[in-house]
Order: structure tokens, then C-alpha cells, then sequence
């Protein structure tokens, strides 16, 4: 299953150059070295003329390192990239669909389809339906959740900063613990922590009846170090350790 899984994301993906990229050791070198260099670079235009002061400045600020109007230049482009490229890659997949089972009078319109399909998603009802998969229904929709509320975090602390930019009186980050934003991140980082370590656990502990490729490692390793570095760029903020709380942040940009 995960053979095939792998050759039809491969088969539908656009372009199938990332995704032949990311079956290899090689090509996952490649396309790290990308953002690393990207990041590395802009946190260096930014911050050499003042000699890298945000190390030493107090408190820890990762805006200091990597303002958000830098950020926000260096991943929109990626962002849009993806949705397009998701685009294109769903609708591939759709015209697959169609040419194996053309659509008749029978069919449901689109807008039911769709419900269902998220209905589905959400729910995990696949996993429950199957004896031999239904414990990975809790930890797959722990790790979904998780990133959807991260997502929600993310977005949230965007029209945080530009709420503030353009004068209204609003909290930006580092946000206090008990800030709405600051909570729901919290806990969707440690759900979807949880989540991936229930995934690992299973893998590793089926892992005579259930063969993983690099790609699949791949993708659940990024999952855990985007998680995990996020997690610790807090602690390392609140712990007052600079050093390591800028070089985790700068690890956690490049798996993001």
C-alpha cells in the first residue's frame, strides 16, 4: 500500500519533479538546501550591518533575527506556489478519476460530494471501518487537528501584525501565555506532537508487517521537527537561552 500510495501521489503531483526529488536521498538534500540557503541569506542581509546585535539584545525577540515583513516575502511566493500546485494536482487526479469512471445522471452534484468528502476527512471514518487501522484513527486525526489548528495560529498572528502596522491597538507576538491565540497554538502543537508520536510508535512497532519508504519517513520526520522545533523556540525564549533559541528558530523556518 505504501508503494502504490507513493507512485500515485508521484503520478498526479505537479510538478512530478518535487515529488520524484523527495523519494530520494539526494533529491531531500536538495530541496532542504533550498530554504536553508534562502533563510540563511535573508537573515543575513537583514542583520549584518548591526553585527547580528538580536543575539545579545534583550529580551528575545525572533523578530529581531527575521522581521514578519521578511517572513511574509519569503514564504507568500512557496504558499502560492503550493496552492497552485495542489490545484493542479487535485484536478489531475479528478480527471483520473473521471476517465476511469465517467460521470452519469446517478452521480452527486458537487456541492454534496464535497460535504461528504470533508464529512470523511474530519472524521476519519475509513480508519474506524478498519479492524486492522482503527487505532490510527485517534492518532492520525490528533496530528490533522494539530496542524489545522497551527495553521489557524499561524494565520491568526498574521493579521495580528498587520492590524498593528497599520495602527490598530492589538497584542503582537512574543504573545502572553494566556493570550487566545497563544493558547489554541499551544495546544495544537501538542496535539499534533502526540499524534505523530502514536503514528511512530505504530510504524515502528509494525514494522515486520509494515514496510515505510524514505518518502514516507520523510514526510512524518518534517511533521515532527517542524512541531518539535516550534515547541522548543518557546521554551528556549522563556528559558532566556538565546543561542539555542535562535538557531531553533532558524531550524524551525527551514522545516516549515
Amino acid at each position: 500500500m505504501s508503494a502504490l500510495r507513493n507512485q500515485t501521489i508521484e503520478h498526479y503531483s505537479y510538478p512530478q519533479a518535487i515529488s520524484k526529488a523527495a523519494k530520494s536521498a539526494r533529491g531531500n538534500v536538495v530541496l532542504f538546501l533550498i530554504p536553508m540557503v534562502l533563510i540563511a541569506l535573508a537573515i543575513a542581509m537583514k542583520n549584518i550591518e548591526s553585527g547580528f546585535a538580536f543575539l545579545t539584545a534583550k529580551p528575545i525577540v525572533y523578530a529581531n533575527m527575521l522581521p514578519v515583513n521578511f517572513i511574509d516575502i519569503l514564504f507568500l511566493p512557496p504558499v502560492l506556489f503550493a496552492v497552485f500546485n495542489s490545484y493542479k494536482a487535485i484536478s489531475n487526479f479528478i480527471g483520473g478519476l473521471k476517465e476511469q469512471y465517467p460521470p452519469t445522471d446517478r452521480g452527486e452534484n458537487l456541492l454534496p460530494a464535497v460535504k461528504g468528502t470533508i464529512q470523511d476527512v474530519l472524521s476519519h471514518i475509513e480508519f474506524k471501518k478498519c479492524g486492522t487501522n482503527k487505532s490510527r484513527n485517534i492518532s492520525h486525526r490528533l496530528m490533522m487537528y494539530g496542524f489545522i489548528g497551527l495553521f489557524i495560529t499561524t494565520n491568526a498572528v498574521f493579521v495580528l501584525h498587520w492590524l498593528n502596522e497599520f495602527g490598530f491597538d492589538v497584542q503582537v507576538t512574543p504573545l502572553p501565555f494566556f493570550h487566545p491565540v497563544k493558547i489554541l497554538g499551544n495546544v495544537s502543537a501538542f496535539a499534533a506532537f502526540a499524534g505523530i508520536y502514536l503514528i511512530v510508535r505504530d510504524r515502528v512497532k509494525n514494522s515486520a508487517t509494515s514496510i515505510l519508504s524514505l518518502f514516507d519517513w520523510m514526510f512524518i520526520g518534517n511533521m515532527f521537527f517542524t512541531v518539535v522545533t516550534g515547541i522548543l523556540c518557546q521554551v528556549f525564549r522563556v528559558g532566556d537561552h538565546a543561542n539555542l533559541a535562535f538557531l531553533t528558530y532558524y531550524i524551525h523556518l527551514v522545516m516549515v
